[in-house]
């Protein structure tokens, strides 16, 4: 039974990975998008630094700034978790949800397998080509250790980024539209989780809060590890957190679920 179950998933992994390799202009767009956003981002930290004449901030050169917003670009195509909240979102408000539910594969585990093809995908053909070329370009120090840890950060940003994104897809089950919330979450975190600039940046007493939270595992930690910014000494603590922040939102997650599906059960969607 559990092989069986195992094979369904499989093929719908296989199934969502052929629909992605048949579009391929979508494929190239990514590519593009990956390499345009931190450009961006890159021309207004030049003129920070240039403007205002400093040689680094927060420790960071212009240079190191550049290489961690590129590499932040590749790792965003790991977030691809976070559209599961919108798909949640609008199968509920189209009553498609009732459907779903009815199908011998679990919807949220479906979802789960349906974003991790996404990811995959967009992080083979977008992401690691990034990564290769900056730190073929910076002369970053990068050895199979730190490949090892910089795999097992990514692996949570996939896992926490789901699972957040399962908790706030749950919640359409009682709000109407939660477009709103989805959008300002979206913001929030990129700038709490460092998708914007590194955490380092924060005034210290805010460093301390945020490096306590689960967000800097979507974007500051990989990037941190995959850098150097963060020293492979501290890594293992820190991904340590990660596995434990991981455990915490996955409760939180079939709790909030299983009293969502309960909820739709009782108005008939």
């Amino acid at each position: 039974m559990h092989n069986r179950t195992l094979s369904k998933y499989w093929l719908l992994f296989e199934y969502e990975i052929k629909q992605l390799t048949s579009y391929r202009m979508d494929a190239v767009m990514t590519i593009v998008t990956t390499l345009l956003y931190p450009l961006a981002l890159v021309i207004m930290w030049t003129a920070v630094y240039t403007f205002g004449g400093y040689d680094s901030i927060s420790g960071f050169s212009l240079n190191g700034l550049i290489a961690y917003l590129f590499i932040l670009s590749a790792i965003n195509t790991l977030v691809w978790s976070s559209e599961i909240a919108w798909m949640i979102q609008w199968d509920v408000k189209t009553g498609d949800i009732a459907m779903f539910l009815t199908r011998p594969v679990s919807y949220i585990k479906g979802m789960v397998v349906d974003s991790l093809s996404e990811t995959l995908f967009y992080f083979t053909v977008a992401g690691i080509p990034l990564i290769a070329i900056v730190i073929l370009v910076t002369g970053m120090h990068v050895t199979l250790y730190t490949i090892l840890l910089f795999a097992i950060a990514i692996s949570l940003t996939f896992l926490i980024g789901a699972l957040m994104s399962t908790i706030l897809g749950a919640l359409s089950a009682f709000i109407t539209d939660i477009s709103g919330i989805i959008s300002t979450y979206s913001w929030a975190v990129a700038l709490v989780g460092g998708g914007v600039f590194p955490l380092s940046m924060f005034p210290s007493s805010v460093q301390g809060i945020l490096l306590a939270l689960p967000f800097q595992f979507l974007f500051y930690v990989p990037d941190g590890i995959i850098t150097g910014n963060i020293s492979l000494a501290m890594a293992w603590g820190t991904l340590a957190l990660g596995i434990v922040w991981a455990g915490i939102l996955t409760v939180i997650a079939v709790l909030l679920w299983g009293s969502a599906k309960k909820r739709l059960d009782a108005v008939g969607v």
